[in-house]
């Protein structure tokens, strides 16, 4: 006698085959002594229908069908937040719990191609270090120190004994966080030989950060970045101290400054911070004229021109470098500043009697009605040319500001020359 099992996924009975009973641990039974069959750890693929067999030597006997159906449960996920927008070098975590009734078997996260949104890669948590979670205590995802690669989406698997449960798409989107430069002051005007700082206020900054200081100089088109390691006339500009110092100043260093904070996620360049040297209201004037090349100025009438000495050097550099030109142009400018002391003489003029005059003898042996006829005339004559010589001081020209033509002389002489 004999006593056997056998089973099928349907219920077509011709498709019955003899069910192993001592290849799977899970069951036991199907003997003599213990004919019904024992299935532990129910599976789902024990769903189905089994039958006994018992023969003997007058022949065999079936039993009817049973049917085992198996209910399964899958895992029952919960989640947090599915769209994250983060900064770079923040930290963010997807959540994810879960509820089982059958024996958890994993828990794995996924990320979705970037070009075929129906292919997943899985996520390596356990060879980033910047990824932890990912398991069946901690089934959660958490991301440190986030990158822009780290965007996109993602998604968890949990699989227990009945099967596999999927989450909802987590949309994470890292962006680039760059650094904030704050410049308090924008214009700084200082004396030859001070020192000066130029003040720079730094914010979301990284340790790997790097500060450059570039100048442009007033007569430059552009930035020219600043060596500080090697040059001793500035000092700073760093992550721990980034302001830049410069020490003894002089008019090589007016110009334009900017600072530029470098990082991962790109360049973030300052406001331009402007250094002017002062000068006093004098300097400037006479800095306007062109003394023949000389900068030596003096004020007449409240206006700047070259100093005697400066416009006589002057004069004689232009005569010798432009010829004819500038001669005659000096020698003019001698004879109207000569005018101003030139005055007819008359014997008969008050104040006049000293200087000799050489018609005399004549005027006397004209009759009396000719010499006062002369007389008259002559006072004519000494009052305009009186007037004459009033009107050329008034008619001096004004001294004139020059242009940026060196070695012509375009400022009137001074007083006196």
């Amino acid at each position: 006698m004999a006593v056997s099992w056998e089973y099928t996924m349907n219920s077509n009975m011709n498709t019955y085959v003899p069910f192993n009973i001592t290849s799977v641990l899970r069951y036991s039974g199907g003997t003599l002594s213990s004919p019904s069959l024992t299935i532990k750890n129910v599976t789902n693929n024990d769903d189905g229908f089994y039958r006994c067999v018992v023969s003997n030597r007058d022949g065999t006997t079936t039993s009817s069908s049973f049917y085992i159906r198996i209910e399964t449960t899958l895992p029952e996920v919960l989640v947090g937040t599915t769209s994250i927008t983060v900064k770079t070098r923040s930290n963010t975590t997807l959540y994810v719990n879960y509820t089982s009734g059958p024996e958890m078997k994993s828990v794995t996260w996924e990320k979705r191609d970037m070009t075929n949104p129906f292919i997943f890669h899985t996520v390596n948590i356990t060879d980033n270090d910047r990824y932890s979670g990912g398991s069946i205590d901690k089934p959660y995802l958490e991301i440190t120190d986030a990158m822009v690669e780290d965007s996109g989406y993602y998604r968890c698997i949990v699989i227990n004994n009945d099967g596999m449960s999927t989450t909802p798409l987590f949309n994470i989107s890292v962006q680039k966080q760059l650094a904030t430069v704050k410049v308090p002051v924008t214009s700084y005007t200082v004396k030859e030989g001070d020192n000066l700082t130029l003040s720079v206020m730094l914010s979301d900054t990284e340790n790997n950060s790097t500060i450059v200081w570039e100048k442009k100089g007033v007569d430059d088109s552009t930035y020219t970045q600043i060596d500080i390691s090697s040059n001793k006339k500035f000092e700073g500009g760093s992550i721990a101290s980034p302001s830049l110092s410069i020490l003894n100043i002089t008019n090589d260093d007016s110009g334009h400054y900017r600072c530029k904070v470098i990082s991962i996620d790109g360049t973030t360049t300052s406001t331009a911070i402007q250094v002017s040297l002062e000068t006093s209201s004098e300097e400037s004037s006479c800095g306007k004229l062109n003394c023949g090349g000389l900068r030596e100025c003096v004020y007449h009438n409240n206006k700047p021109t070259c100093s005697v000495v400066t416009w006589k050097a002057a004069a004689a550099g232009v005569a010798g470098a432009v010829g004819a030109v500038a001669t005659v142009a000096v020698a003019a400018m001698k004879s109207l500043a000569a005018a101003k002391s030139v005055s007819p003489l008359n014997m008969n003029s008050p104040g006049n009697s000293q200087t000799p005059n050489t018609n005399s003898k004549a005027e006397n042996s004209k009759p009396e009605n000719e010499k006062i006829k002369q007389n008259k005339k002559n006072n004519r004559n000494q009052k305009d040319t009186q007037q004459n010589s009033h009107d050329s001081e008034h008619d001096m020209p004004e001294p004139q500001y020059t242009g940026q033509c060196q070695g012509v002389i375009s400022s009137m002489p001074p007083p006196g020359v």
